[in-house]
């Protein structure tokens, strides 16, 4: 949850005895084992490596709930300093506070829970542990460890009352609320019972006039015992004396009672239950801390340059293949209009090279006017062969141009002069024929001349 990855030390300090846990977090699961303050690996995970997770106590620390109009998170916290300002008996500015849970209730209001503590008390906190060899990277709130603990080891209905009772060497601790919901946490003197009784029974009537609903009223309590103290039967029953019993819902105390602190904060600073909370902040965030921040800073600057250079190195990769692409295209369309032109276009594109192909083609239609025309002739002559070789015809002389046609020769019957004389109509001359029979042989002699009509200009 802080960024220590798997593995975090709980650490609990009870009167002159220390406890301390190691949890390791393994596919959502958290698995605790007892550890020694003397391992050097142990030494090295409190010390440099910061893994180390420890709670301040409720005459160090407080949490409460705040009530306020109901406003955005980011409105919210803007204007809650100054309602914490009006709730507690020092001057904000010379507390560090944390809000780690804002819940919209409803009937247009906003709920905050606030956690703060003074900075002289921050000071003497860190000094405690650091008097007993440890550097706590996480401080958390006592009472919200010891209440979630509690949640996570022994479940219960949204409507239970519970009671955590801490029985510690220097302390005793009552935490109260309903369900899953942290009302009060609220603190004694070991041995204390009056004082402790008295306490409790006026957290829970604030816990009923918290939930006014007829399930919480009528509810009885469900007591959950932990600390070095909880081993000690005598000790619950002191406490429990001076309840009515007929209220008791449930009377448990939670495995491994002396390490149950110590777990908590270890486990919360491994897993995220919806009420985070470590007062080491600003000027007294521990050094580990401070590093793992700049690193995932570092680190997501990092990804956001990789993924910029990334994202260029795409661009610049599918330009170079469009272009590589179009140069292709340019290319095969130039070759395309250079083999309708009939040469080569170089040095320029699109419509610019079909302009030059265009002026390259009409200056060849000039050039090849008269080749063209001389097809018309050749043809025409041989349609003129053709026929004379399938009617038996002998051309004498054959003059043929563009304007002007001659043909004379012996042809075997009429029809095969008046096919001539058709081929030449055909293609555009205006025609004289005259026939002359043969009298020693034969056919006839025939003349035909062709001449194409002048068009007026």
């Amino acid at each position: 949850m802080y960024g220590l990855g798997k593995t975090a030390y709980g650490i609990d300090i009870s009167g002159n005895r220390v406890f301390l846990v190691r949890a390791v977090l393994n596919n959502g699961s958290v698995r605790y084992t007892r550890a020694e303050a003397g391992d050097a690996v142990v030494i090295e995970a409190l010390g440099q490596r910061g893994l180390a997770a420890a709670a301040l106590n409720g005459r160090e620390c407080f949490a409460r709930w705040l009530d306020l109009p109901a406003v955005t998170s980011r409105n919210a916290l803007k204007v809650l300093p100054t309602v914490l300002d009006l709730q507690i008996p020092f001057p904000v500015e010379d507390c560090l506070f944390t809000f780690p849970v804002i819940d919209d209730i409803g009937t247009g209001k906003s709920r905050a829970m606030a956690v703060a503590i003074r900075k002289s008390d921050i000071e003497t906190g860190i000094k405690r542990y650091n008097d007993k060899g440890f550097d706590p990277a996480i401080l958390d709130h006592e009472g919200l460890s010891l209440w979630t603990q509690s949640l996570s080891e022994l479940p219960a209905s949204a409507s239970t009352l519970r009671v955590v009772v801490y029985i510690g060497l220097d302390r005793w601790v009552a935490v109260l609320g309903t369900g899953s919901k942290y009302i009060s946490s609220h603190y004694a003197k070991p041995g204390d019972v009056d004082m402790f009784h008295r306490i409790v029974l006026s957290g829970l009537d604030a816990v009923k006039s918290d939930r006014p609903d007829a399930a919480i009223a009528s509810s009885k309590v469900m007591w959950c015992f932990s600390g070095p103290g909880a081993s000690d039967q005598s000790a619950i029953e002191k406490i429990l004396t001076l309840f009515d019993a007929a209220a008791f819902m449930a009377v448990k105390i939670h495995a491994e009672p002396e390490s149950f602190l110590a777990r908590s904060v270890a486990r919360r600073a491994l897993v995220d239950d919806g009420l985070p909370c470590n007062m080491r902040i600003n000027s007294y965030a521990h050094a580990a801390m401070v590093r793992r921040k700049e690193s995932r800073v570092l680190r997501s600057a990092m990804v956001v340059a990789l993924s910029g250079l990334l994202l260029i190195g795409v661009s610049i990769s599918a330009l170079w293949r469009m272009q590589s692409q179009l140069n292709m295209l340019d290319s095969r369309f130039r070759a395309k209009v250079g083999e309708v032109a009939g040469a080569k276009v170089k040095g320029q594109k699109g419509e610019q090279a079909i302009a030059i192909a265009q002026r390259v083609l009409a200056a060849r239609e000039y050039e090849q006017r008269p080749f063209m025309s001389e097809c018309h002739v050749a043809q025409c002559a041989n349609e003129i062969v053709a026929s004379c070789v399938s009617g038996q015809t002998t051309v004498e002389s054959l003059s043929l141009s563009d304007d002007q046609a001659s043909l004379s020769g012996v042809a075997a019957g009429k029809q095969s002069v008046e096919e001539l004389d058709s081929i030449l109509k055909n293609h555009g001359f205006l025609t004289k024929s005259s026939i002359t029979p043969l009298k020693a042989e034969s056919g006839s002699r025939f003349t035909i001349i062709g001449q194409k009509a002048v068009q007026d200009e």
